[in-house]
């Protein structure tokens, strides 16, 4: 059965990073097929500023159209919530169980797992795929690692990929070489707010149809100072 690459988060929206970080995390682990899974409910931060779920889902779509091997998977809205990672993986390893699973976090994301709720058994369930920040030191980096996981041991990388360390019988967590994207969701929703041009920072056909939704994104990001916007964003 093909391996699989997870890429999960908000997607508050989707953007130019992490289309950078499915492909360069694919390539360098072999894996033909991405999932991108967008959190439904989170767990960890309040929805106010949260974008609608279906509406999430159809910007990643229209950022991924025509890239061979990537989809959108919208398992969180079957799922109990509020969105739990550990539970997410769990349906995804029992939908296909003989599949090769990758798991893609960034490098705090991954130091923090071992405190997400059954943050340590999605180390169980699947190899973990971890980007680098740009302020990334290996030294720093694998201490960190050994005191929150005290048991891992150095395991051969995959070609291309600088370090892996088994964490859990059969799992590891391989360290990618991929450069820093200063990209983040964040960023989009403050420009939006401000009226300015993120054409940049999202694909064209999010960002056409971003403006084509503007009715309701508005009310979740609302224009700076409830003034009418000034700037382009196509």
């Amino acid at each position: 059965m093909t391996a699989r690459l997870i890429i999960g988060g908000t997607f508050n929206p989707v953007h130019r990073g992490h289309l950078a970080l499915a492909e360069g995390a694919a390539a360098a682990l072999g894996v033909a097929r991405v999932d991108f899974v967008p959190c439904h409910t989170p767990f960890h931060r309040a929805a106010d500023d949260l974008l609608p779920f279906g509406l999430r889902c159809d910007l990643i779509g229209r950022a991924i159209a025509g890239a061979e091997g990537m989809a959108v998977n919208a398992i969180e809205a079957d799922l109990p919530k509020p969105s739990l990672t550990w539970r997410t993986v769990a349906a995804l390893r029992e939908a296909e169980p003989g599949a090769g699973l990758y798991f893609a976090l960034g490098q705090r994301e991954f130091l923090r797992l071992h405190k997400w709720v059954n943050g340590r058994d999605i180390a169980h369930a699947t190899h973990l795929a971890v980007a680098p920040r740009g302020d990334f030191d290996a030294e720093t980096f694998e201490a960190a690692l050994l005191a929150a996981w005290p048991d891992a041991r150095p395991a051969p990388p995959p070609p291309g990929c600088p370090a892996a360390w088994e964490i859990a019988p059969g799992r590891h967590a391989i360290l990618l070489d991929l450069p820093p994207v200063a990209i983040s969701s964040t960023m989009i929703r403050e420009v939006w707010r401000a009226g300015g041009d993120f054409g940049h920072l999202v694909p064209d056909a999010v960002a056409r149809r971003m403006a084509a939704r503007r009715v309701e994104i508005d009310p979740v990001w609302p224009p700076a100072g409830g003034s009418g916007r000034t700037g382009s964003i196509a």
